[in-house]
């Protein structure tokens, strides 16, 4: 899986939980805070609809909310993920 598959997959949870609502154009780099208004719950939100679509387990370390300021953080520790798992 490529890092614009993931990104997809992360856009359509978040449509889906209603983390960002309507037709909006998302740019992967934008902060989700400051662009779109998603707060702590929405990250929470998106944290276990990741987890839940990924079949993943985010490490404590990594739910630092760094890592979650943009889709394109996010894809990235998700690959990260992804890759410790195939390993």
């Amino acid at each position: 899986m490529n890092k614009s598959q993931v990104v997809e997959i992360i856009i359509n949870i978040m449509k889906t939980n209603n983390i960002i609502k309507g037709e909006v154009s998302i740019n992967e780099e934008g902060s989700l805070s400051k662009e779109y208004g998603v707060n702590s719950l929405h990250v929470i939100q998106l944290i276990v609809g990741i987890e839940e679509q990924f079949n993943l387990e985010f490490n404590d370390t990594e739910l630092m909310m760094a890592n979650f300021d943009t889709i394109s953080c996010i894809a990235d520790v998700v690959l990260k993920q992804l890759s410790s798992i195939a390993d």
